[in-house]
Order: structure tokens, then C-alpha cells, then sequence
């Protein structure tokens, strides 16, 4: 019986773990010299080339026009195919998300709770395309996305002028936008047509005062079908490992690894591998590593968004008081004008002690008892 073999452990899986640890182990936060950027380099190249030797490959089947938009966008509703005919991406595949009750739209029966709705700042994330889908550039400057302290005022790339209308901002951007988050005039149902709307009196409304509605004026879409609800879930799920991870993965240790100044092409290559099977350009060759960065930083947070990679990226990278100080949202004006606003500005926890959890008391006593070292972690 295929299924028994759903959880067991692969050599794949081994190699997906080794990728991430050596990742995070090079990284700022937990870099103690152990392991190096060129260690991290070398397995986690191991790592996606051993798979790739294996048969895996990135999700491309192309949907029909009610299934989905995208390969992307159907491979998250979509359950792993065992015999991998279809699905060669997923490595590691674990429960079935309840998306559509959980974190789910006000329209849909049975709905409890909207979940963590997706910020303004993940939105802005998402580069901008030209019509033909040759060009693309990030929307914010990367290096200072804002004006001012409170996110009100992108710092929009020179680069996006003539692209990107403030008036239409969900036009002309990267396609995982869509694919990923619903906004004010997404597709609820890609058979009849219905469209979603914040605006006050909409369907999916602005409302943070209940639960049930948007309070920043997104719902996520990733690993949701359009036809779940109380009589069935469709909703796809949870990839704890795929092969997109490993490209990226490779390309954030090699660029981390060169000691020329600028980035290695096969790190551009990997993260091109990525792009393109949404169809997005390429990044260019012959960035500079911090350049790069900067472009490899953002390409994770579109890419992995609500997969549980953010969290802890913000915290290795050790820039939680860069992204985390301030949440906005978007309201749909009546008019249909779109307007920013504050969700949150009174957030606490991004001081440098809140990179890591603190140790129990009791047990950071017993640890300094035996050791006659102070074990707590720092801050706490």
C-alpha cells in the first residue's frame, strides 16, 4: 500500500534537513564558526544535486483555466502523487491544512476565523512586471523600502516608474501574488467568476474588529481551494520540505561563500530555476553580494511565504527590528481608490533578545548548577 510510505523517512528528506541546518548554522544568529558560509555552501549544493540526480524537479504541470492560475498555484492545493508522476517537487509532505475554516474567507460555510492575515509589507515584496513578462523589478527599494517609521510611504524603485500605478497596485506583479493572497477584486471562484471585495459592505470586508474578516484587508490563498468548505476540503498539504527550499538554500550559502565581491552565477542560476516556473525573468548576472543579498532575502519571502521559513529567516539573519516593528494594511476606498493604513505600530517583541525564546527558569538553574556557567539565553 503506497500510503504506508507516505511519512517515511528518504534519503531526500536527509538531505533537505542537512541543506536547512547548514543554513542556519552558517547564519548570523547561531554562526560560531562551526560550520562556515563555505561548508553551508558545499552541502547544501550536495543537497539539491543529490536530489536532482533523484528525479526531482520543480511542479510545472500546467491547470486548466477553473483548476488554477498556475503550477504554483495548484501544486499548494494539491495532494503529493505517490507514484511522483505529477509531483516530483514535494520531499517531505505532512497533515492536510484546514484553510477554509481556520484561515478561510467569510464567504465560505462553515468559516470560523480569517487566520493570520498577510501584511501590506508581504504584499510590497512582490516585484513588478512589464506586460510580456521580460522584465521585473522589486517595488521598494530593498535597501530602504519606507519614507517614514510607520510604512506609510513606500519607497518605490525608480525602476517600477511606468510599471507600477499606485491607483491599480495588484496589477502587472509577480504572478505568486495571486496565487498566494487574496485582495480586494480576486477571484473567488474561478468558474463563475466572483470577485472578492474589501470595500465597506463587501463581501469580505475590512473589519478587524471580527474574526471572521480581514483586519489588514488580505486573506491568504496558498494551500486553499476555492471549493472547500463544511461539505469537503479540498485544501492542500503542509510541503515541510520541496525542492524550491534547496534552490534557494544553495544560492543564499554561495553567495554568503564568495570572496570576490560578487555573486556566483550558479547561485543566479538557482534562484532563476525558481522564478521561471512562474514564468518570472530572471535576476541579472554580476550583482554584487550585497546586491544579492538583498534580491535572495526578498526571493525567500515570496516564494516560501506560509511556510513557516519568515519567522525564523528574520531571527538567523538577525534583522527582527528591520521587519517586525510595524504591520499596515490596505483599505479599498469606495471610490476605488486604495488608502494604507496602521495596523499595528505598538509591537514589542524585536529587540535583539527576542531572536531566541529564553530557557525555563528552573531549567536554566539546573544548567548553571551543573555547569557553573550562565546558560540563559541573551536578554533573558
Amino acid at each position: 500500500d503506497k500510503e504506508n510510505y507516505r511519512h517515511v523517512m528518504t534519503k531526500a528528506i536527509c538531505a533537505a534537513i542537512r541543506s536547512q541546518i547548514s543554513l542556519y548554522a552558517a547564519s548570523p544568529l547561531y554562526n560560531d564558526g562551526t560550520i562556515t558560509w563555505t561548508e553551508a555552501a558545499e552541502i547544501t549544493k550536495k543537497s539539491l544535486d543529490d536530489c536532482l540526480a533523484n528525479n526531482y524537479e520543480l511542479y510545472k504541470k500546467q491547470p486548466n483555466a477553473t483548476a488554477g492560475y498556475s503550477p504554483y498555484d495548484v501544486y499548494f492545493y494539491s495532494r503529493t502523487d505517490l507514484p511522483v508522476v505529477n509531483d516530483k517537487e514535494t520531499i517531505m509532505e505532512v497533515g492536510q491544512m484546514y484553510m477554509w475554516n481556520y484561515a478561510g474567507l467569510p464567504t465560505t460555510d462553515g468559516q470560523t476565523d480569517a487566520g493570520a492575515c498577510p501584511s501590506q509589507e508581504l504584499l510590497d515584496a512582490y516585484e513588478v512586471v512589464n506586460g510580456d513578462m521580460t522584465e521585473s523589478y522589486p517595488l521598494l527599494n530593498l535597501e530602504s523600502p519606507y519614507l517614514d517609521a510607520n510604512h506609510l510611504q513606500p519607497n518605490l524603485n525608480s525602476a517600477v516608474q511606468g510599471l507600477y500605478n499606485q491607483a491599480k497596485p495588484y496589477e502587472n506583479r509577480d504572478p505568486r501574488l495571486k496565487a498566494s493572497i487574496y485582495y480586494d477584486g480576486s477571484k473567488l471562484n474561478l468558474e463563475t467568476g466572483a470577485l472578492l471585495s474589501t470595500k465597506t459592505g463587501g463581501n469580505c470586508a475590512l473589519d478587524p474588529s471580527n474574526a471572521r474578516y480581514t483586519c489588514t484587508g488580505y486573506y491568504t490563498r496558498k494551500f486553499s481551494h476555492y471549493k472547500s468548505g463544511r461539505s469537503g476540503n479540498l485544501d492542500g498539504y503542509f510541503k515541510e520540505f520541496r525542492l524550491a527550499e534547496l534552490y534557494l538554500n544553495y544560492a543564499e550559502a554561495a553567495n554568503e561563500a564568495s570572496t570576490t565581491g560578487t555573486v556566483p552565477n550558479d547561485a543566479v542560476d538557482a534562484v532563476n530555476a525558481v522564478r521561471s516556473r512562474v514564468g518570472m525573468p530572471g535576476i541579472p548576472y554580476g550583482l554584487s553580494c550585497d546586491q544579492f543579498r538583498l534580491r535572495i532575502r526578498n526571493e525567500r519571502r515570496v516564494e516560501l511565504a506560509f511556510e513557516e521559513h519568515r519567522f525564523f529567516d528574520v531571527r538567523r539573519w538577525k534583522i527582527l527590528d528591520q521587519t517586525d516593528k510595524v504591520i499596515t494594511g490596505m483599505k479599498a476606498n469606495s471610490d476605488g481608490s486604495y488608502s494604507r493604513f496602521v495596523v499595528d505600530n505598538n509591537r514589542k517583541a524585536y529587540s535583539e533578545k527576542f531572536l531566541l525564546y529564553p530557557i525555563p527558569g528552573d531549567e536554566a538553574i539546573r544548567l548553571q548548577n551543573a555547569s557553573g556557567t550562565n546558560c540563559q539565553n541573551p536578554g533573558w
